[in-house]
């Protein structure tokens, strides 16, 4: 309608502002602390009652600061360990490289994943009564990090709706919810689930990059 003004889209604000907090409850957590929600909010600058709509909990926060402390480093962990003889032009090696990476690292800290994903869940619940459900306050994940940097060589290859799909597609290969999936329904060991997660990556990439896939919608 003439005259109306469309609200301004808040979404990166509001992901800054829950980062923000997770990041200073990291903080908290590695400085030996444990980190309450009026504690993070006060060390990220952030007004206490913002902070609980993110976190309605302190158990809430805390898987999120605990998978911020284990995580690797992402700015680093692209040349080390199993990246350090990875092509950077070459996407499956890449992902590959970033699925075994993280599923040492989930099947280490398992149970911490498996929290993470219980609290999400209540999170859903919890935001699903409210008349206006704010998404950005059920899960925030770092995965299209990796994905996007695996997929960079691809970005300019694909047509934009297969790109899409294939970077969708390729966040059900890892992650807390891949974990479940294979250690609980396929029950299947860490090693052989990781080969599964590994297998995936590499069909789905294979299947845009192989001669009948490239380049088709």
């Amino acid at each position: 309608m003439p005259g109306t003004r469309q609200a301004p889209d808040r979404s990166a604000q509001k992901a800054r502002t829950r980062w923000a907090i997770v990041e200073a409850a990291a903080g908290l957590l590695r400085a030996g602390q444990q980190p309450t929600v009026a504690a993070a909010a006060a060390a990220a600058g952030v007004h206490r009652a913002t902070a609980y709509r993110y976190f309605p909990t302190s158990q809430s926060l805390l898987a999120d600061a605990a998978l911020q402390v284990i995580a690797p480093d992402f700015a680093t962990a692209f040349t080390a360990g199993h990246f350090t003889t990875t092509d950077p032009a070459d996407p499956a090696a890449l992902m590959d490289a970033a699925v075994r990476t993280m599923a040492e690292l989930m099947f280490q800290e398992e149970a911490t994943f498996r929290t993470n994903v219980r609290l999400t869940i209540d999170r859903w619940f919890a935001e699903k009564d409210r008349t206006r459900p704010d998404p950005d306050a059920i899960r925030q994940t770092r995965r299209f990090e990796w994905i996007d940097h695996a997929l960079a060589p691809l970005r300019d290859q694909l047509p934009p709706g297969q790109f899409r799909r294939l970077r969708y597609a390729l966040a059900l290969t890892f992650g807390a919810e891949a974990l479940i999936v294979l250690r609980d329904v396929c029950r299947l060991d860490p090693a052989d689930a990781t080969e599964i997660m590994r297998w995936a990556a590499a069909a789905l990439i294979r299947s845009v990059t192989g001669p009948d896939g490239a380049g088709t919608q």
